[in-house]
């Protein structure tokens, strides 16, 4: 039996090499042939707060000289190196990563690539220059048109951020974001998925970047009172992903001064219009619902538990229903589904017996399933209610008539929504855009892209960046002249030699 032993944490060098006492986070297949043990310090709360304090010293010397543009080029210089298959980490996470998560390595390959080949330069200045309307107003005073005043974005000065485990390299983006603002990230991996973080600190060490010195990814066991007071306590703002019980407790723990942003869990769903289904879209709408069903196998928010089917159409749903378990066949050999815990499998044959129980009783409930294994279910459910899935790849396909009925169904779930995945006429997706965005889903996109992200997409209908800085004004005294002398006019010319109008 192969044995893999790896650190999860990344500090720069030097702060916490005088920690004897490790933990041991340990996996092992199914088969029995692979274990994976990642490492990690047992941290003392002043342990925390010395590293804390390095990261803000770290930040002041190489973070802060550094402009937009520099930052973004080394975060797309380690993406890059992320893209090539024969990069030293990536084989190290292609081989660790289905033991640690369980998904199979077809997707581990597949969500390195969609994630990492978007992280360039230009889309992290597009992001940049898209929220705060200039790419260069984190590096200086910028005139800001129509005013009489200049103004400049600034980060926290430290961001602690707690990552969730549910897809791997999620916390990638949220790192850059808060680098991006030239503050100093504190990262606090999850148990589900611990090691990519650190990997990706790593590559950043690896290219020489001085990012590498403003930042640090750590673990502990959630619920540790002691550390998390220390690990909140000394941030200026604090960015959390999870579940509702997990973002409620961080919340408690947060100085009311600390900006807190946080990313609960949510629901997703597609919708297809009568408009749109036809014999000849048939198999094309189904292969789209299938894709987005299948990546991550439905374990980010992002992922549809139903697929919505309009009555009257030339195809009906149940006969939907039946293709999109064609399609998910299919894709189980082409990106097969992850590894099942226990709990799962039961879950799994529970929703599945229920839905039989419900046809045999006459409830216009059919049921789609593969043969002989749990790769994939279909429901199609005429129950009139919205169920959400027990996820990997059980979707249920919920016929309505009206748009009135549709935002009846998903009425339970208000606040909760995220991505639409839309095969609908542009009128109808207007429609659907009021409507369901007025119950809180904030992303609309076409059937089968549900999962496919861009740095600069609204995550939850926030900002990456804006949400981060706040904003300093100088304004000018009308008619004056800046380069006069005198205190306050020496310190005008200093900000004027510096300032000037957005150049991107």
């Amino acid at each position: 039996m192969g044995e893999h032993c790896e650190s999860c944490v990344y500090v720069p060098p030097g702060l916490v090499d005088d920690i004897s006492k490790q933990g041991v986070l340990r996996w092992e297949d199914p088969r029995g042939e692979h274990t994976v043990r990642l490492t990690y310090p047992i941290l003392a709360p002043a342990t925390v707060r010395a590293i804390q304090n390095r990261l803000r010293s770290a930040r002041e010397e190489y973070l802060v000289p550094m402009t937009t543009q520099r930052i973004a080029g080394d975060c797309a210089r380690a993406a890059r190196l992320w893209c090539d298959p024969a990069f030293e980490l990536r084989r190290k996470a292609e081989a660790l990563l289905p033991v640690i998560t369980g998904f199979s390595s077809e997707m581990v390959t597949r969500t390195l690539d969609s994630m990492m080949l978007g992280l360039t330069e230009e889309s992290l200045m597009g992001m940049v220059c898209g929220e705060l309307g200039c790419a260069e107003a984190l590096d200086r005073f910028i005139y800001r048109e129509g005013t009489a005043y200049r103004s400049m974005a600034m980060g926290p000065g430290l961001v602690t951020e707690v990552f969730s485990g549910n897809v791997p390299g999620l916390p990638v983006l949220s790192i850059i974001c808060g680098l991006l603002t030239k503050s100093a990230v504190f990262g606090k991996c999850a148990t589900g998925e611990p090691l990519f973080p650190a990997l990706f600190a790593r590559t950043l060490r690896e290219i020489g970047s001085p990012l590498a010195h403003a930042l640090a990814i750590l673990y502990w066991e959630g619920g540790n009172e002691e550390i998390e007071r220390a690990a909140f306590s000394g941030a200026d703002a604090i960015i959390a992903y999870g579940g509702p019980e997990a973002i409620a407790g961080i919340r408690r723990g947060i100085p009311a001064e600390t900006r807190f942003v946080p990313y609960g869990h949510k629901i997703s769903f597609g919708v297809v219009s009568a408009a749109r289904l036809t014999s000849a879209t048939l198999s094309t709408l189904a292969k789209a619902a299938a894709r987005d069903t299948a990546v991550f196998d439905q374990q980010g928010c992002l992922s549809p538990h139903a697929v919505f089917v309009q009555n009257g159409a030339e195809v009906p749903p149940k006969a939907f229903a039946e293709a999109l378990g064609v399609e998910l066949e299919s894709l189980a050999h082409e990106l097969p589904r992850g590894t099942l815990s226990q709990h799962e499998a039961i879950e799994m044959q529970n929703t599945r017996a229920r839905a039989l129980f419900s046809a045999i009783k006459g409830d216009s409930v059919t049921l789609f399933a593969s043969e002989g294994n749990l790769q994939w279910t279909v429901i199609h459910d005429e129950s009139g209610v919205f169920t959400p899935s027990c996820l990997n790849r059980v979707v249920r396909v919920v016929p309505f008539n009206t748009f009135e009925d549709l935002l009846t169904l998903v009425a339970p779930l208000r606040g909760f929504l995220q991505t639409v995945g839309c095969a609908v006429s542009r009128a109808e997706s207007l429609e659907l855009g009021l409507a369901l965005g007025a119950m809180g889903a904030t992303r609309f996109v076409p059937l089968g892209t549900m999962t496919d992200v861009t740095t600069d997409w609204h995550h939850d209908g926030r900002y990456n960046i804006l949400d981060l800085v706040y904003w300093v004004d100088i304004v000018e005294e009308c008619g004056a002249d800046v380069s006069r002398g005198g205190e306050n006019g020496d310190a005008l010319s200093r900000v004027s030699a510096n300032e000037g109008r957005c150049t991107r």
